[in-house]
């Protein structure tokens, strides 16, 4: 990687420039993924700073919506991590891998997962031709594959987050090295509370929905007059 000069100016916000994996994580579960973005935007204008370049951070934050150009951006975010890290002769890490995994696996559960929807397709037609056999095996292949897909996209996720965990590691160990050592934990600014707790209703108002929705399909189920109540009652007769 080639050098990257920078300038050992003072900080803008002075010693207090690190956010930890805990924060940055555990942010993102408790405001369903809004903090990122703030995290995002934060951290690219403090890489642009590093490496006096001119970026685009607000679009590239808009960006981050997209799923495609998204990982273009995640890429660029992690490139330029290791930029500065490279300017104090930190060992680089595999910013590409820290991408393309994740969006592979998600292109590997997708296509798994169209693979379930035609099984269980073939399913229904050869049930309604009358063949049982068949319309069984197939069943259990689209919910084998299915469960498969499922788990499949969830691994992705998980990457992901890890993935992430780790290049916020990796800046962090940029900040200590930057500072001599000195580097703290960024302090709490009005936007970030903001981002808080708006992400935090947000995250709120979804579980209640989800609950909402939950309680009434149970209580369509079980009210008298539903089918599922009539067959219960012929069984026990």
């Amino acid at each position: 990687m080639a050098k990257t000069p920078i300038t050992k100016t003072q900080l803008q916000d002075g010693n207090r420039i690190k956010r930890s994996v805990l924060r940055v994580l555990g942010l993102n579960i408790l405001t369903s993924g809004l903090y990122n973005f703030y995290w995002f935007f934060v951290t690219k204008n403090q890489l642009k700073r590093e490496l006096k370049n001119d970026q685009h951070v607000g679009w590239q934050t808009v960006g981050l919506i997209v799923p495609i150009l998204q990982a273009f951006i995640l890429y660029w975010m992690y490139r330029d991590i290791n930029r500065v890290r490279d300017a104090e002769k930190l060992p680089a890490f595999p910013a590409v891998w820290y991408v393309v995994v994740p969006y592979v696996l998600i292109a590997v559960a997708l296509v798994i997962g169209v693979g379930a929807i035609v099984s269980i397709a073939g399913a229904i037609g050869a049930g309604a031709n009358g063949h049982g056999d068949t319309a069984t095996g197939l069943a259990g292949a689209g919910l084998i594959t299915g469960l498969f897909a499922l788990l499949t996209l969830a691994l992705a996720g998980i990457l992901e987050f890890v993935f992430l965990g780790l290049a916020v590691s990796k800046l962090n160990q940029y900040w200590d090295s930057r500072t001599g050592g000195q580097a703290a934990a960024a302090g709490w600014g009005k936007g970030e509370i903001a981002v808080v707790v708006v992400g935090l209703l947000v995250t709120i108002m979804n579980y209640s929905n989800s609950n909402s929705r939950n309680a009434k399909d149970f209580n369509n189920v079980n009210k008298p007059g539903s089918p599922e109540v009539g067959a219960v009652t012929l069984v026990r007769t």
